[in-house]
């Protein structure tokens, strides 16, 4: 009679969970200290309102610790029931053992799986008898936590399962595990460092970010979507009040589970056709090696091309294109050859022919990536978009200066004007110290934000109609005032307080309060003397001087105004760029009384006459010769 098939070992599973005890016993008692533990500590000696409990709670379930830990038990596992496929003798001994790869499979993926996910359940349900315990009603976040840790344990167990079957290498599985999690997102990093060395205004910043491929990194993706955390709010004291607790990433949560079943079976399929001799290599499959060659080449390749790069713009010569490419080649064969290597076991790789004619057309290959990326980074560097297209136009030297409709043409032909000058303005920037940056940022209608950053040389013929022009637009009055205060300063109506700040005769330092009418009067005054174009100079760089910074050449004193805005949805020039607005760059943030109260610090000098003819009125001064202008960074 034909013996029924089995998938599941009972003896191998006991023999798992008694032998690894310290790893699942480890885990459960991380889980028990950091979601019933923390909660417990965080509710002690503190005033016991509702508040406070959904704040412990929503800091006991914060998932990126979980994430971490089940990342790094998921890997200790696999490295644990599936140790026996990393030494030939062991492999052949449980192999002669009249079970099926499938049955040992099924067991040790199922022991793997319990030694995280009974540890999660018996510390879901000691945290709902802990909140039960403590008036905490909003157990359903926990289950939340439950099925989010379950899940994503299910998800990242499925990779290292993949990973054992992939290699006869046991350090090399948690290296493997981390190379599956973060490969594309270190592609988008190394691609954004290549273009910023590459593209005249790219910098790695403002490079294309990749953000939609990051969910092909999964454990980077996790960690930065999957999230339980309280909405906050503000009351009339401007304390955060928590209203309750959010969600989020579900949805990615479940479709990674989705995706396991099938690495699962990818896995099952792999040891079903795993070699035992492949024990002790660094790789089970012969149609991975060359993969691995070509891939460890190009990284290689390109991470020491671009090191080098770096050095000799520094020190010796400029790195024109074509150099940087030949680099990346020669070096890409250096690693073509190290990864050849890895996969011998031996340094006697010189000897074989069918390698030399793989690294010929492994060389046309990384060519063929080179002419692609050049191809890409001179795209970018020359991409302007339509005007059409454009809401909002910003060009920035001291701070980002605003253009809508017909006038975004002046910030487009000003970017124009920057590209068509690269050749002289890189040589000149080499040829000196003094250099500045200019910004074109441009906000789309469809929502999309595309940002260059231009370095320019200092006090040069080549640069100074360009610099003229951008201080000029930052020097009118409008603009310079949204710069000061904010987009609403001619609503503003409300002062609280004022304080002036110069140096008196013996260079001592004096300070002069003033109140809440005095701040308004000032306010006014500022505003008329930034009309008269009085007060721009002592407060904007004007790099088109040889020293580039103008505002040392003044002597100043100093003045801080305190208001009130009208809404707390005001924007200052900076926000405005970024498309938010005072209350959304402080949510999450404590110590703040209220978004609505602001403040300007400027400069002035004794050509500001509405200025000094205020201090005077409201009593802070009692004479111009009281005050005692100095040059910026003198004495302060």
């Amino acid at each position: 009679m034909k013996s029924k098939t089995s998938f599941f070992n009972k003896a191998v599973f006991r023999k798992n969970v008694v032998l690894y005890w310290p790893i699942w016993v480890s885990y459960l008692l991380y889980g028990l200290i950091k979601v019933p533990g923390r909660l417990w500590y965080f509710l002690q000696g503190r005033m016991d309102t509702t508040n406070i409990r959904l704040m412990g709670l929503g800091d006991s379930l914060h998932m990126q610790p979980d994430i971490i830990a089940i990342a790094v038990v998921a890997a200790v596992t696999g490295m644990a029931v599936f140790n026996y496929l990393f030494t030939s003798r062991s492999a052949n001994m449980i192999h002669a053992l009249p079970v099926t790869r499938m049955e040992l499979f099924v067991t040790n993926v199922v022991s793997g799986l319990s030694f995280m996910l009974v540890p999660q359940i018996i510390v879901f349900f000691t945290a709902v008898i802990l909140c039960l315990a403590t008036g905490i009603t909003a157990v359903q976040y926990l289950l939340c936590w439950l099925v989010s840790v379950m899940a994503i344990a299910f998800f990242l167990f499925s990779l290292v399962s993949l990973c054992a079957m992939l290699t006869g290498v046991l350090f090399a599985l948690p290296v493997y595990f981390m190379v599956m999690n973060y490969l594309v997102v270190g592609f988008v990093i190394g691609m954004r460092y290549v273009l910023s060395f590459l593209g005249y205004g790219i910098d790695y910043f403002t490079s294309p970010d990749g953000e939609m491929f990051r969910i092909f990194s999964p454990l980077d993706y996790l960690i930065r979507n999957v999230e339980i955390q309280g909405s906050i709010t503000y009351n009339s004291k401007g304390d955060e009040v928590i209203t309750g607790l959010r969600y989020s990433g579900g949805m990615a949560v479940a479709g990674y589970a989705a995706v396991a079943v099938f690495i699962y079976l990818l896995a099952a399929y792999c040891y079903k056709k795993r070699r035992i001799e492949r024990t002790g290599d660094l790789l089970s499959f012969g149609w991975l090696k060359p993969v691995f060659r070509w891939g460890v080449g190009i990284c290689f390749g390109f991470t020491a091309g671009l090191f080098i790069g770096e050095i000799m713009n520094q020190t010796c010569r400029e790195v024109k294109s074509w150099l940087f490419f030949a680099l990346v080649i020669l070096f890409g064969v250096v690693g073509f050859f190290i990864a050849e290597m890895f996969v011998q076991k031996s340094f006697a790789i010189f000897k074989n022919g069918r390698r030399w004619k793989e690294c010929g057309v492994f060389i046309v290959f990384a060519g063929a990536v080179c002419g692609a990326v050049h191809g890409f980074s001179v795209y970018l560097e020359n991409y302007i978009p339509k005007e059409e297209q454009i809401a909002e136009a910003y060009i920035q030297y001291n701070y980002p200066v605003e253009f809508t409709g017909a006038d975004v043409s002046e910030v487009v032909r000003m970017q124009k004007s920057i590209l068509s000058k690269k050749d002289a303005f890189l040589s000149e920037c080499r040829q000196q110290n003094d250099n500045a940056y200019i910004s074109v940022t441009y906000r789309l209608k469809n929502g999309e934000k595309i940002c260059r950053n231009y370095m320019l040389p200092i006090g040069t013929e080549s640069s100074a109609k360009i610099a003229e022009q951008i201080y000029g637009y930052e020097s009118e009055p409008d603009n310079f005032m949204r710069y000061v205060v904010g987009y609403d300063y001619s609503e503003i109506t409300e002062g609280t307080d004022t304080q002036l700040e110069y140096y008196g005769k013996n260079q001592s330092y004096v300070t002069r309060d003033g109140d809440g009418d005095a701040a308004m009067q000032l306010f006014h005054a500022v505003i008329q003397d930034v009309r008269e174009g009085t007060l721009q100079k002592y407060n904007l760089n004007k790099f088109v001087d040889a020293d580039g910074t103008s505002m040392k050449k003044y002597k100043t004193a100093g003045l801080y105004l305190y208001y009130r805005h009208k809404i707390s949805k005001w924007q200052n020039a900076y926000q405005r760029v970024d498309g938010i607005n005072a209350e959304d760059e402080v949510a999450g943030t404590n110590g703040i009384n209220t978004v609505k109260d602001g403040y300007s610090y400027v400069y002035f000098g004794e050509d500001c006459a509405n200025i000094i003819q205020t201090l005077i009125e409201s009593g802070m001064i009692q004479s111009e010769k009281e005050l005692r202008y100095v040059h910026m960074g003198e004495n302060y």
